[in-house]
């Protein structure tokens, strides 16, 4: 297993009766990007200001190398802990060029070492050519990979990703998060990014760790996370989940929408709910199905309808873009996994 180079142990921090970290316990290996995934106020970015420094915990320790950087006796200060910090707005200085502005993160340097530095950096975030320019003379992605070059200079041991794509459009945010990935893995840097966006965290994570009220609730690789939820929350957060009622049978777990081949070693009668997915969901058109087209969203390639079971549950359903169905359409619908579903105990919301 790879060297850690970050572990958090039993950190807590609340404000007031609003909990920002629950005995939140951790590591981060040399090299590695996990990301923090969750909601908004779920204590993401409160995290990463504890692990800078910015902000101290009310109990438990962070450390980094075996160096404690904070405990019930330690507080080392940011700027003593090699972790750099790349923010949303990515705080250029707009009075500064690109070039001081990657320069500013390398206090320390001599002239001559300074400036071969900052080439350096500039040529990995493949900015060389705009060194001279001023931060308002860039686009949003190029101001963004300054911010990046300028929290690499000073090879630190850690960089940490406050929501760094969130102000971009679609198009530009998949674009620079692949660069962002890319640079940081041919220097072998280990780094945390916090995202509420679940299909960037699948798509950069090494590790994902899901965060909710303060909690870490699972950490694990992104496919890991996707079809082995630990909890409820897990599942609703990552892969937009609905679900489905069930009943454990002597054969499988029986559904409105036909029955699963797994049990589980669960006793039969137990109620469960199920954890399903838009692709896990196959429909037909059926003037005598039970099922009914609530509305379709075109995607490009793909549909999403929604149907209304005859329960009343609400499912979604991936269909090629060649199917186009109107709403109140009545459809056969058939669960078709092809794989173990995830589930959970029928109303256990809170797990």
């Amino acid at each position: 297993m790879a060297e850690t180079i970050l572990s958090l142990s039993g950190i807590e921090k609340h404000y007031g009766n609003i909990p920002a970290a629950v005995d939140v316990t951790l590591d981060v290996r040399v090299g590695e990007l996990l990301v923090l995934l969750g909601p908004s106020g779920c204590g993401k970015s409160t995290l990463l200001r504890l692990i800078s420094g910015l902000e101290t915990p009310d109990q438990g320790t962070i450390s980094s190398n075996g160096r404690v950087l904070s405990d019930a006796s330690t507080l080392v200060p940011p700027e003593e802990r090699k972790i750099s910090l790349v923010f949303q707005d990515n705080a250029l200085f707009p009075h500064m060029t690109v070039c001081d502005n990657v320069a500013f993160g390398l206090p320390k340097h001599k002239a001559g070492a300074r400036t071969r530095r900052v080439g350096e950096v500039l040529d990995m975030v493949r900015l060389a050519d705009v060194a001279g320019r001023y931060p308002h003379e860039l686009s949003g992605g190029q101001q963004q990979r300054v911010a990046l070059a300028r929290a690499l200079a000073p090879q630190p041991a850690l960089v940490l990703l406050d929501e760094p794509f969130s102000d971009l459009d679609r198009t530009l945010r998949i674009a620079l998060r692949d660069e962002v990935r890319e640079v940081l893995k041919a220097n072998g840097t280990s780094a945390i990014l916090v995202t509420h966006d679940q299909e960037e965290a699948l798509a950069v994570g090494d590790r994902v760790a899901v965060q909710n009220a303060g909690r870490i609730e699972q950490i694990g690789a992104p496919e890991d996370l996707f079809k082995t939820p630990a909890s409820r929350f897990v599942a609703e957060f990552v892969g937009e989940t609905d679900f489905i009622t069930g009943e454990v049978t002597p054969t499988g777990i029986r559904t409105e929408i036909g029955t699963l081949d797994q049990t589980d070693g669960m006793p039969v009668g137990t109620a469960v709910d199920i954890a399903i997915r838009a692709d896990d969901v196959a429909i037909t058109p059926d003037p005598n199905g039970p099922g009914t087209v609530v509305s379709r969203t075109f995607t490009g390639m793909q549909n999403v309808y929604r149907v209304r079971l005859a329960s009343g549950a609400i499912v979604r359903s991936l269909q090629p873009h060649t199917l186009v169905l109107t709403e109140g359409t009545h459809v056969q619908v058939r669960a078709a996994p092809g794989h173990h579903l995830a589930w959970f105990p029928a109303g256990a919301y809170g797990n």
